[in-house]
């Protein structure tokens, strides 16, 4: 079998089979890509470009490997700012499970679909994870000591929101960032970017 030369140098993470199982057992379902609609748009008045509402999900091998490149330690809580249906929050939390994790979602209904695939897991990784609906510029970061940006559909201006809640963040923290370049004062790159395998396709991390 061959690897992708975008792989080369990985370490591929071992995924238990009972993390599998938990994981698409609450997720039964194909990959999930959801526009939001005109009607959503307006109704709901969000004050955001609509390109930057679309989830695409989560693909458990990939998110593991990305998650693989920041080493989480035990006990750290892991933040995804725009969690969507939950999929890379229900990853972390299967393997990591000594690791807090919440995800902040501004569209109810992938808040929604994010909430019931929870209810799916074991009592004691579904305590672990807490849910949050609305404007994830209104969350405190600065407990997650692990965040996700899937800033694939971001503009300039929310990519400026992002750093500066980042200057929030405690000391030593890690911020995973998708597709555009960040740039944070008091941040510094870890590793070079590289392509990761997601539903929509590759994606630079």
């Amino acid at each position: 079998n061959g690897r992708c030369l975008q792989c080369c140098g990985r370490r591929v993470p071992s995924l238990p089979d009972d993390v599998q199982r938990l994981f698409y057992e609450a997720y039964p379902h194909s990959d999930v890509f959801a526009h939001p609609t005109v009607e959503e748009m307006q109704s709901m008045g969000y004050r955001v470009p609509q390109r930057s509402l679309v989830s695409g999900d989560a693909r458990l091998a990939g998110i593991a490997a990305v998650f693989e490149e920041v080493q989480p330690k035990e006990g750290e809580t892991f933040l995804d700012c725009g969690s969507g249906v939950g999929k890379a929050v229900l990853a972390f939390a299967l393997l990591y499970p000594t690791c807090q994790c919440a995800g902040v979602e501004l569209r109810p209904a992938l808040h929604e679909a994010a909430v019931h695939a929870s209810s799916a897991l074991p009592g004691l990784v579904a305590r672990r994870i807490r849910w949050h609906l609305g404007d994830m510029f209104e969350l405190d970061w600065g407990e997650a000591s692990v965040l996700l940006l899937n800033s694939t559909g971001f503009d300039e201006s929310l990519m400026q929101k992002c750093i500066e809640k980042l200057s929030s963040c405690q000391v030593g923290s890690r911020a995973i960032v998708m597709s555009q370049p960040l740039s944070a004062a008091g941040w510094k790159e870890t590793r070079p970017s590289g392509l990761f395998r997601f539903s929509w396709g590759n994606a630079t991390v």
